[in-house]
């Protein structure tokens, strides 16, 4: 009784996994799990919902844009199978001895976080993070992941995929320059702390530290930028 029970949970893991990867291999993703957990939150605050993704394909945005977030975000994007193993490996040492460490993550475990979980920090979330990123990674082509990764992650509070993002600068995908691609690079992992407009001395810095890296890549094996 328990060994049948376990295959039927196994194969509706599977099923309820796999699905949504192989139908977000071709179609827009409009909302996600984590959209609809930040909207839940709004109800006892009284904010605006979040406005739903107006997606923007990758043929038609800057090649500026997938650049910078290569750049500041994962530098072995082409080269890794979803897990930069070196900087987990660093991230847990320097975690050892109380510092700080930005990064860790590839662009491939955001997506996998924001298209198909929420924000919880638990062990079992974890988990099903690995397992979507080795699922897109076995998927998807990594101009597909690229792709979604500019759709969905958040650029300031509220506003999701990099439309949205364009919109409140008043420009479009198409139009981003190197700059303005380093800038909203910089503010993805803290959208509530850094400011798109009018962006204070760290992300002016920092963004352009990511355009002088966005230089110094080599150039993309697989037409990325």
């Amino acid at each position: 009784m328990l060994s049948r029970f376990l295959v039927y949970l196994t194969e509706a893991v599977l099923t309820l996994t796999i699905l949504p990867v192989l139908l977000f291999s071709f179609l827009p993703v409009r909302y996600t799990p984590f959209m609809l957990y930040k909207n839940i939150g709004y109800f006892d605050t009284n904010k605006t919902f979040i406005k739903p993704i107006q997606w923007h394909s990758f043929t038609q945005t800057s090649k500026q844009l997938p650049m910078a977030f290569i750049a500041s975000e994962d530098q072995k994007f082409e080269q890794h199978l979803g897990f930069d193993f070196e900087a987990i490996q660093k991230v847990f040492k320097r975690n050892k001895k109380g510092k700080k460490l930005r990064g860790g993550s590839t662009i491939s475990q955001q997506v996998a976080k924001n298209a198909f979980l929420t924000e919880h920090r638990t062990w079992l979330r974890k988990g099903f993070e690995a397992w979507f990123t080795a699922l897109i990674e076995m998927c998807w082509s990594k101009k597909r992941i690229l792709e979604v990764y500019m759709n969905i992650v958040e650029f300031q509070p509220g506003v999701y995929g990099i439309k949205n993002a364009c919109d409140l600068l008043k420009t479009s995908p198409e139009k981003v320059n190197s700059s303005l691609a380093g800038r909203f690079a910089v503010v993805l992992p803290s959208p509530r702390k850094y400011k798109l407009l009018n962006p204070g001395p760290y992300v002016r810095n920092r963004a352009a530290w990511v355009k002088r890296q966005m230089y110094y890549l080599p150039k993309s094996k697989k037409g990325l930028y």
